[in-house]
């Protein structure tokens, strides 16, 4: 399959998936939501799939919790090309499904941050004609409709509906009124965390084509849905190599794995300690609106005539919700909690297979068979792909906040 995505790219699989049973009318519109995204990203990827700002807002409100100017984002923020040694085969579907949860994983953590934010304006410009007794007080309380407007406006076009809404979702994505931000973006880590690791399947390709074909539940998509049998469709698309490819292909797989377990590591480590900044900083802000709410009451006791002091002693506990609701919506302390165990985990796996390696060869002897790592491969492929290790499992219940 080539880079640019057209309908005759997916025209084998989509018949295959039509025509097959089991396939329930949530997975069809799924499916034709995936369709008119890789439509919208185009021939080489980096098309944007819709409106930027929401991401943008999130890439913004990281940099400021992390002190640092945030990267250039244009919306899908295009994918690496691939890794040296890497299979081809793969390439461009890691691409594609990278990019797009990029996109949606930016979009529906903006709008997170935009709602909340949203949220203690509304309460702002509420609690202004009070404080201040304005004249034109009309206009503040027009301004705090706009702000809840906007609020469920976003709410309804980036929700997910729940599992059991199918019925109600039109089949053509362009009549939805939600777009689905939330779990599109799980739906596409899914796959490109799959594809990104697909390559390491190569000693366990019999094995991995077997269990597929029983089309068992995976990664929180229901048994036989549109992610799972898509990459067994590409899986079984594949160009392995020989089998009797000999010590040199050994050799290179080797170190292949070695470096994606080191990558893998090395991201979670960094991963775990953006996580553990963004909460210690958001903690600090909410207290630093809890202290703030204490002085605007003393203010208000000593001074009874300081009509102004109501504007932070109601204003400031409600910024200081809002920053708890982003703070608790994005699960930044249990994401930290997962990634140090997959660092963990990773870095154990890493000395089993040296470990293997050391065994199974002499000093400087090159690795002649991969059938003694398959099972820190296996175990490996289920530790980056699995829902049970994953974000994935912290964030499946949630949705585009109503503050």
């Amino acid at each position: 399959m080539g880079a640019q995505a057209t309908d005759g790219d997916f025209e084998s699989f989509h018949d295959t998936l039509m025509t097959e049973s089991g396939i329930s009318l949530r997975e069809q519109v799924h499916w034709a939501d995936f369709r008119e995204d890789a439509r919208r990203q185009g021939p080489d990827l980096a098309g944007c799939p819709g409106w930027q700002l929401p991401g943008e807002v999130f890439v913004w409100f990281k940099g400021l919790m992390l002190f640092r100017r945030p990267p250039r984002w244009w919306g899908n923020s295009e994918a690496p090309g691939s890794a040296p040694e890497g299979n081809p085969s793969f390439e461009t579907d890691r691409r594609r499904f990278d990019a797009l949860a990029s996109f949606y994983g930016n979009r529906y953590r903006g709008s997170v941050v935009i709602n909340y934010t949203l949220g203690a304006l509304a309460v702002l410009f509420a609690l202004v004609p009070a404080a201040f007794e304005r004249e034109h007080a009309w206009l503040l309380h027009v301004l705090e409709f706009v702000c809840i407007a906007l609020i469920v406006l976003i709410y309804w076009r980036g929700r997910s509906p729940g599992v059991h809404g199918a019925g109600q979702i039109a089949v053509d994505p362009r009549r939805a009124g939600h777009r689905r931000w939330h779990e599109r973006w799980l739906e596409y880590r899914g796959l490109a965390e799959r594809f990104r690791y697909a390559e390491l399947l190569y000693p366990l390709e019999a094995e991995v084509a077997a269990r597929h074909g029983g089309h068992e539940a995976r990664d929180g998509h229901e048994a036989g849905g549109w992610a799972q049998r898509y990459f067994e469709w590409r899986f079984g698309q594949a160009k392995w190599p020989r089998r009797d490819a000999g010590a040199e292909e050994a050799r290179r797989y080797v170190a292949r794995l070695r470096r994606i377990m080191h990558e893998q590591k090395t991201y979670h480590e960094g991963n775990a300690a953006e996580c553990a900044a963004i909460t210690r900083r958001l903690h600090a802000l909410s207290g630093g609106c809890f202290l703030g709410t204490l002085a605007a009451c003393v203010l208000a006791i000593a001074r009874p005539d300081a009509h102004w002091s109501l504007l932070f002693a109601a204003g400031l506990p409600a910024l200081a919700a809002s920053v708890h609701g982003v703070l608790a919506t994005g699960e930044y302390i249990k994401l930290g909690e997962s990634s140090t165990a997959a660092a963990r985990a990773i870095g154990g796996l890493m000395a089993d297979v040296e470990a293997r390696l050391g065994a199974g060869a002499g000093p400087g002897e090159a690795c002649q068979s991969l059938e003694p790592l398959v099972p820190e491969v296996r175990a490996f492929w289920n530790l980056v792909t699995s829902e049970a290790t994953g974000w994935q499992a912290t964030l499946r219940d949630k949705n585009v906040p109503l503050p």
